[in-house]
């Protein structure tokens, strides 16, 4: 019974937490730039849009509100 309830909660939070990464990246796609390591942050050659700040701000809160808090 445990492992049919970790496998069934942590399939939920993995698409969960997969469709908001799809979902930030078709958005804006420099949303987790600070996250890239800093050779590709250079390659991209410019900081993050205001845009880009905004998805990141919505998609921290989506997921600490619905995938860490419950």
């Amino acid at each position: 019974m445990i492992i049919k309830y970790g496998v069934g909660y942590g399939l939920v939070l993995s698409v969960l937490f997969t469709a908001a990464v799809f979902a930030g990246a078709a958005v804006s796609r420099d949303f987790l730039l600070n996250d890239y390591p800093p050779a590709i942050q250079e390659r991209y050659g410019k900081p993050k849009s205001a845009r880009g700040r905004r998805v990141a701000v919505l998609f921290g809160v989506f997921v600490w509100g619905a995938c860490c808090v419950p």
